[in-house]
């Protein structure tokens, strides 16, 4: 090789040494460049969070309503059976034995996917009530059936419950005068609520001559006060989707209500005036928060 040639490679490597010992110096981030990588990491993660929560919750929904319109076509079928009557409602727990085939084909069903936590055991056999995320647990002397299956703690629990006056018997606080008895006996069924997401295993919203209770229209105070079954339409009145909750109408439909449109909007009982519903809630101020 010629002296030439030789002092030629030489000057090449002599230019190209300071670029790669300038790239290998880039390389490296400062802590400075790093600190604002990280930054711009948070504010996106900000951004999106909220975005896939709400994506979340709306997917939770849409399987609530698929729920319900299950349930609706097992109530449906059940009152083809029977002559056109709905179960008995003694003990509360009756509609889960009633509908059974269904439940014990797919348990899950009796939970929306918004309130699958199943409330902490109590002592003793007695109910424990849910709540805008929590799932209510039956009373063991409700669900006395042996083909009925229960959880790992011997109990059903569920999320949704009945319109009290969807059966051919009742107890307490209730006049049979409001029992619809029979799918047929349903005059506006866009408008009688059948079963929506609910704190406890059977709410009774209603008023004179058909609810005797005074409590039975109160509205809540605040969310999850767990009040005591005298406080009937309480038990539907929440904030489990956005400002309300799932409902199911006896025509079989199902969607996402507003809490505030349960006292007005619907015929819970055979004598209910929606005009009467809709003056109390709005001279009850306790209710103000559901909107």
């Amino acid at each position: 090789m010629s002296v030439i040639g030789t002092q030629s490679e030489m000057n090449k490597q002599s230019h190209r040494n300071p670029v790669r010992s300038s790239v290998s110096l880039r390389a490296a981030f400062t802590l400075i460049e790093l600190l604002v990588v990280i930054a711009i990491i948070a504010i996106l993660a900000g951004m999106l969070l909220p975005a896939l929560a709400k994506a979340k919750q709306k997917a939770q929904q849409v399987n609530c309503i698929s729920n319900l319109k299950q349930w609706g076509i097992s109530w449906i079928m059940y009152t083809d059976d029977h002559n056109e009557s709905f179960p008995s409602a003694t003990p509360r727990g009756q509609w889960v034995t009633a509908l059974k085939n269904t439940y014990n084909r797919k348990p899950d069903v009796l939970l929306c996917p918004s309130a699958t936590r199943k409330n902490p055991p109590t002592q003793g056999n007695s109910e424990a009530r849910g709540d805008t995320r929590t799932a209510y647990r039956f009373d063991r002397s409700d669900i006395t059936d042996p083909d009925i299956a229960t959880d790992q703690d011997g109990f059903v629990h569920a999320s949704y419950a009945p319109n009290g006056w969807l059966f051919t018997t009742t107890k307490g606080n209730m006049n049979s005068s409001g029992l619809f008895k029979k799918l047929t006996s349903v005059m506006t069924p866009t408008d009688t609520p059948m079963m929506g997401d609910c704190t406890w295993r059977h709410a009774a919203p209603g008023h004179p001559p058909d609810q005797t209770e005074s409590t039975a229209l109160t509205p809540p105070s605040g969310p999850d006060l767990k009040l005591a079954g005298t406080y009937e339409i309480a038990q539907f009145a929440m904030k489990r989707h956005g400002k309300g909750i799932s409902l199911l109408r006896c025509d079989g439909s199902a969607g996402n209500v507003k809490a505030v449109t349960l006292w007005g909007s619907f015929q819970w009982s055979v004598n209910y005036d929606q005009g009467l519903g809709q003056r109390y809630f709005d001279n009850s101020p306790q209710g103000r928060w559901l909107y």
